[in-house]
């Protein structure tokens, strides 16, 4: 299973980076008037127990755990770390090929937008 982890800081105002057309009309469902751009992804084929990590700079990392795969859904753990904040973690059971988002604060007024999936 390949999973893909991407994620964009959200800002106040307008502006929308080119790299991230291809998701833009969800994108702008979750945040229509915020200016977005991309700022790290990753992307590998998983097996059952493996995790993804995809690195933010300023000491964030997104990481994906990829569960199991049943029924054509997939099941993945979410974890969001900032420094020594405690992390955030969620469980995720979505259908192969669907994208899904969380958001996380930045604590500087932006927040992360974390975009996951698997096919």
């Amino acid at each position: 299973m390949t999973v893909t982890v991407f994620a964009i800081r959200a800002t106040p105002g307008a502006g929308f980076d080119p790299r991230l057309a291809p998701v833009r009309g969800q994108l702008r469902s979750i945040a229509p008037d915020d200016r977005l751009e991309l700022i790290a992804t990753a992307s590998e084929p998983l097996r059952p127990g493996e995790t993804l990590t995809c690195e933010l700079g300023d000491d964030r990392i997104a990481e994906t755990t990829f569960e199991k795969d049943e029924d054509g859904r997939i099941l993945l753990r979410c974890v969001f770390k900032d420094g020594d904040a405690p992390p955030f973690s969620t469980r995720v059971d979505a259908p192969e090929n669907q994208l899904f988002f969380y958001e996380r604060p930045l604590g500087d007024g932006a927040r992360a937008l974390i975009g996951v999936g698997a096919r």
